[in-house]
Parts: structure tokens; C-alpha cells; sequence
């Protein structure tokens, strides 16, 4: 029933060695995105193949998620209270996704000129 191949038609496997070191982003970032990655394993964990969780070459804060977040509430925590003197820099260091054009269309106009 299990017939072998003849030597020169084996394939040998090589070894994987897994980059786990991550230096395009900070430990917070990818801390978030492990936690995501640990529900994929979790629910569908026979359709994705696990590896080792990256590390970051720098730490970081995890990131900040809103949902359903009332746009003033959302803009004192993304901005700060007082925008002209806040010390919560906007830029490089922050980003805002949004999951449709029409979603980033409907944002209040004190984020106009940061996105």
C-alpha cells in the first residue's frame, strides 16, 4: 500500500528558521497584534500556521482602540482637551484606521489637516 519514491525524486525539507525580531515597530504595537493573532489560533487554529510571537526592538504602549466612541469623547483622547497646547503629539507616532472611506468622510472637522 505505501510505496516509496526512489531517492532522486525525495524532496528534503529544509530547516525554518523564524525572524522573531521585529524593527519596523514598538512591543505595544505588536503586543496588540499577538493578541489578535492568539484569537485566529484559537478559533481557526487549523487553518493558519503558528510560529513564535515577534519581539519589538523597542517598547511602546499598546495601541488605543475606539469603538462607538462619541466624536468629542474620541477627539480629547486622541488630541488632548486643549489642541493648541496639548501635549499629546499627533503624527509619526499616531494613526487612525478606519475601515472605509466613508467612515474616514464622516470625521468631525477638527481633524481636518492631520489626516
Amino acid at each position: 500500500a505505501g510505496a516509496t519514491l526512489p531517492a532522486k525524486h525525495v524532496v528534503k525539507i529544509p530547516q525554518v528558521h523564524y525572524l522573531d525580531i521585529n524593527y519596523r515597530t514598538h512591543n505595544g504595537i505588536l503586543a496588540a497584534a499577538a493578541g489578535i493573532v492568539d484569537l485566529l489560533e484559537h478559533f481557526f487554529g487549523n487553518t493558519i500556521d503558528s510560529m513564535p510571537r515577534e519581539k519589538g526592538f523597542f517598547e511602546g504602549n499598546r495601541p488605543i482602540l475606539l469603538s462607538e466612541t462619541a466624536e468629542d469623547d474620541a477627539a480629547v483622547m486622541i488630541l488632548g482637551s486643549d489642541r493648541k497646547h496639548s501635549q499629546i503629539e499627533f503624527g509619526a507616532h499616531q494613526v487612525l484606521l478606519m475601515r472605509t472611506q466613508a467612515s474616514k468622510d464622516k470625521l468631525p472637522s477638527f481633524f481636518d489637516g492631520i489626516l
